[in-house]
């Protein structure tokens, strides 16, 4: 009998552990935005386009491939960071809208390093992970 109780509390442990390490969807979107983000204010279209739907990646690349290697060198210096404000899943679960506070980041459209700028992102779930589109 004891046996079968130590069996179950510790079954019963490992499912407790497990389950208070699964992830929110909100925690999955905020680490989605916070590494396409910090990847693509640091030049690196390799890793953002992983965080991104299929369209988005294309395009992505392309603005990339129009950025002055000066500009990425500049990029590549900063230590952007993300500050998620706002989430909103929809009511089917597959979309979202977010809105979010960038700091220190080097925008390469207008050539200047910004200390705060605000950024809105449509994310759309694919599998179990949230992509920004």
């Amino acid at each position: 009998m004891k046996k079968i109780l130590k069996s179950a509390s510790i079954l019963a442990l490992i499912v407790l552990l497990f389950s208070s390490c699964a992830k929110t969807e909100e925690e999955k979107i905020t680490d989605s935005i916070t590494k396409f983000t910090v990847a693509f204010y640091k030049a690196d279209a390799d890793k953002a386009v992983k965080y991104c739907t299929e369209g988005s990646a294309d395009g992505i690349v392309f603005v990339m491939s129009f950025i002055d290697e000066n500009v990425k060198k500049e990029m590549k210096q900063t230590k952007p960071q993300v500050e998620v404000t706002e989430i909103i899943i929809s009511e089917e679960g597959l979309t979202a809208e977010s809105s979010c506070v960038l700091k220190d980041i080097y925008d390469p459209l207008e050539n200047t390093l910004k200390e705060e700028t605000t950024k809105h992102f449509s994310l759309s779930k694919e599998g179990n992970k949230w992509l920004v589109n």
